[in-house]
């Protein structure tokens, strides 16, 4: 639908500039009516290409594009006429000016919203770089921690299991009732449970 408005626009469009050719080529003598009547004609069809931009009827670029086969069907109807030529592209430069102006914001938009997100994104990585490190700080002293609780631990299990020994060979016990109760009492092996009546007997 949009497709067929746009062809029956460049159709009228078309069909307005071959006949001003067949004026200006009947009218030679009046050329200031031509270049006034044509620059009308265009300035009233960059306000309905606007307006049907701001519709939504047209893209921005559809109307860029109508904008610019217009100025190249002049170029090609009016290539001998400078000057009417000069008029007429002074009467579209603001519209085709006015879209470039309109991609370069977007342009700089975008680049602005990469920008934040590119800073978001530092930002995310050098926060989760200072909570690594902190976790590591903490796991290494947890680890230091545990390393010396499990260091006093055998020091105090060391000492019980010497204690034990010696109270059980003060009471007379043997060796063999000894080695068997460090086992059930300590949850040691045989050869560890031997090895350490061997040492504090």
């Amino acid at each position: 639908m949009l497709g067929d408005m746009i062809r029956k626009t460049m159709k009228a469009v078309f069909d307005i500039f071959q006949s001003r050719s067949m004026v200006r080529k009947e009218k030679v003598c009046q050329k200031g009516y031509v270049k006034n009547d044509l620059t009308k004609f265009i300035g009233k069809c960059i306000i309905i290409i606007k307006r049907e931009e701001e519709n939504g009827t047209l893209s921005g670029r559809a109307g860029a594009d109508i904008v610019e086969l217009m100025g190249k069907a002049c170029d090609h109807l009016y290539g001998k006429e400078p000057e009417l030529l000069k008029e007429v592209h002074e009467v579209m430069e603001p519209a085709i000016k006015l879209l470039s102006e309109r991609m370069d914001e977007k342009i700089a938009e975008y680049q602005r919203g990469l920008k934040l997100l590119s800073e978001e994104k530092y930002e995310k990585i050098e926060e989760l770089a200072a909570q690594k490190k902190e976790f590591e700080l903490y796991s290494e002293k947890m680890d230091e921690k545990i390393a010396e609780q499990e260091k006093e631990f055998k020091l105090y299990s060391e000492q019980l299991i010497c204690n034990c020994i010696r109270q059980y060979k003060e009471e007379g016990r043997m060796k063999e009732q000894v080695e068997s109760l460090l086992q059930k009492i300590f949850s040691i092996a045989l050869v560890e449970a031997r090895e350490k009546i061997e040492r504090y007997w």
